[in-house]
């Protein structure tokens, strides 16, 4: 990317996701702290994002007492998915043209690449008018297959489709990230990219204070989407095995696809009263209950 000395001074951001609130997950989640935090510079912040409906709007929406001017493009759900998003593949690129004609940002930042969102359609635009393009890659094409509808005897074939999309799109852009050294690598590898830099989404320690003395009981807390890739049927066998004289407790907290499910199963595991499934929490209980636990957990599954 060429140097730019207006990235020093208030500038113009358009921010292009494929999820963004209401959707609870970590990408919505990431999109809104990241667009707050730039309006908080002093920067003109807009976001591209699905409308919840089939009618287009934009306008000003406040987040975190800040200002985010949000274009959302009408979309229908994916009836494989509990709450993705598609807006229809021959309208994007048009509506975004058009966006990118109005807002004239002085950056673009893309948070996905998948073929029937908006990334795709935003990278060829702003790569066409020569407006410096960030991507950070939230999605694996190897964990969203299973919500295609199609058959598992073609699901490798549509992941390495996937890489190869992203391949495309990201080669656009200027800088790449991902939000750790392992996803960065993994990203090259597949997607045969170069230079993909792990950035943290970082963690906001005016709200996350760390704590002086340890938590009274043994909490174990987990929080993320309810869906397979998590792989919590591993975390709830494995919280089995702890000795019920630890007392320890497993807290859950998100929702998704697989809650029956794992609810089922900490029944079959004898684990009443030792998980509490919590679904939807707010940011101030949040806070609460990080301050609660003794250890966080996350699960990788190893291919």
């Amino acid at each position: 990317m060429p140097h730019n000395d207006s990235f020093l001074n208030p500038s113009r951001i358009l921010i292009g996701a494929d999820t963004f609130f209401p959707d609870i997950n970590g990408a919505a989640r990431f999109t809104q702290d990241h667009a707050v935090r730039l309006a908080r510079r002093g920067h003109e912040v807009h976001v591209i994002a699905p409308a919840s409906c089939m009618r287009s709007t934009s306008g000003v929406e406040i987040y975190g007492g800040q200002r985010i001017i949000v274009h959302r493009l009408r979309s229908l759900r994916w009836p494989f998915h509990e709450w993705l998003r598609v807006t229809p593949p021959w309208e994007v690129r048009r509506q975004v043209r058009t966006i990118l004609g109005e807002v004239r940002p002085t950056v673009v930042h893309l948070q996905s690449f998948i073929d029937i969102d908006i990334g795709r359609g935003l990278a060829y635009e702003a790569d066409r008018l020569c407006v410096p393009i960030v991507a950070t890659n939230h999605v694996m094409p190897d964990n969203v297959v299973e919500f295609s509808g199609l058959p598992a005897r073609l699901h490798p074939r549509l992941t390495r489709f996937g890489w190869n999309l992203a391949n495309t799109v990201y080669s656009r852009a200027d800088i790449v990230t991902s939000p750790t050294p392992t996803a960065a690598r993994y990203l090259e590898t597949q997607a045969r990219l170069r230079h993909v830099l792990p950035v943290s989404c970082g963690i906001d320690l005016d709200r996350f204070i760390p704590k002086t003395i340890r938590p009274i009981t043994n909490r174990i807390l987990f929080v993320g989407r309810l869906d397979p890739e998590k792989n919590l049927s591993t975390l709830l066998t494995a919280f089995s095995l702890i000795p019920q004289g630890h007392r320890a407790h497993l807290d859950v907290v998100g929702s998704g696809v697989e809650r029956a499910r794992l609810e089922d199963l900490a029944r079959r595991l004898g684990l009443a009263g030792r998980v509490t499934f919590h679904g939807y929490m707010s940011d101030t209980r949040l806070v609460e209950i990080h301050h609660q636990a003794t250890v966080f957990v996350m699960l990788r599954d190893r291919r």
